[in-house]
């Protein structure tokens, strides 16, 4: 066997084992960035769920406190219809006062 040829051999051997192993290793870092993008977006996922939970619980308590702000002064009008008609009344005036003077 000529030493050359030998050589030649290994020589064209070794590189197809590193194209092998640089293939083997785009694959595994491929795979490693696959796993990594779906653990992210399972995170963001959930923070997102939860943040609607939240977004949800918030709602319903304004919505709650809103119907009872409004259900406090419907009964203070209706308890005290005059004092609400003359309370809008100044107010009306205030308004009207602000607004005449900047002409």
């Amino acid at each position: 066997m000529n030493p050359t040829t030998n050589f030649s051999d290994k020589a064209a051997n070794g590189g197809e084992a590193i194209r092998s192993g640089g293939e083997t290793v785009r694959s595994a870092v491929r795979d490693f960035a696959e796993g990594a993008e779906n653990a992210a977006t399972g995170v963001l996922l959930g923070r997102l769920e939860a943040m609607g939970r939240s977004a949800q619980a918030l709602g319903g308590s304004l919505v709650r406190q809103a119907r009872a702000g409004a259900a406090a002064t419907d009964a203070q009008v209706h308890t005290h219809a005059w004092k609400a008609v003359c309370i809008a009344a100044a107010a009306g005036l205030a308004l009207g006062f602000v607004a005449a003077r900047r002409r």
